[in-house]
């Protein structure tokens, strides 16, 4: 994880695979737990080779940070320490966690085979819901005060309207995964696939809002103007307001 001060010109690390790996070790030497301090060991062994998958920022020093087999890190100090949120959220096979999103005291980690995890107190604790599809949630979204929208692999997406205890299925025209998503400024919720297009949700269907087709995406970001700035495999993609509108 890097983070910068200047608006992009200098960047530094603040967390990396080592680091995370001891982190884990000194817990669980805490603990005394001896399936976590093996695990741990064997973390080190491996080497850095295990990725964080979504970023958080609560403040500007208040960080979370998700990834593979349920890797989940909270920083108060903007990245100088760590602690571990795994023990908190109930993933027995370490599936990994692919997005975080947050909307008042409410938080929402969701990963593959259809996992998802929701804390009502701020991340202190957290309870496993139960979806209607066993396939990976790529991202999520909250929306008012019990709305969750999952989408995911070959373009699922799913709706609750009551914090996760009933889904109902959002029709999407295109089968492509939905890597990204997000809450446009003016109040639509804007989804990334990988056929390159972006998508709007109405209601209880996602429409196509892009009149050419794009690299398959993987992220976006509002502009100030905003136009919205799209990750690509082939780089950056700048979208007018008025290509989506």
């Amino acid at each position: 994880m890097l983070r910068t001060t200047n608006g992009g010109k200098d960047w530094k690390v603040q967390l990396n695979g080592r680091q995370l790996a001891e982190t884990l070790l000194q817990e669980a030497e805490t603990s005394q737990d001896e399936e976590s301090i093996r695990q741990a060991k064997l973390l080190i062994a491996d080497g850095p080779d295990k990725p964080f998958l979504d970023l958080l920022v609560l403040g500007r020093d208040h960080l979370v940070v998700v990834g593979a087999y349920g890797f989940a890190f909270e920083s108060i100090d903007g990245g100088q320490t760590w602690e571990s949120w795994m023990d908190r959220i109930n993933n027995l096979f370490g599936l990994h966690l692919y997005s975080i999103r947050q909307s008042g005291e409410r938080i929402l980690i969701v990963g593959e085979q259809g996992f998802a995890t929701l804390s009502m107190d701020d991340g202190a604790s957290f309870e496993t819901i139960e979806t209607s599809y066993e396939g990976s949630f790529f991202t999520a979204q909250l929306l008012g005060e019990r709305e969750i929208v999952l989408a995911g692999l070959r373009g699922n997406t799913l709706l609750s309207n009551d914090n996760g205890q009933d889904w109902k299925e959002i029709k999407n025209p295109i089968s492509s995964s939905i890597m990204a998503s997000f809450i446009h400024s003016d109040g639509q919720v804007i989804m990334a696939n990988q056929a390159g297009i972006l998508l709007g949700l109405r209601e209880n269907r996602l429409v196509p809002l892009t009149r050419k087709r794009l690299p398959p995406l993987t992220n976006m970001l509002e502009k100030a103007n905003g136009s919205v700035l799209a990750l690509s495999i082939h780089g950056p993609v700048s979208i007018d307001v008025g290509d989506f509108k």
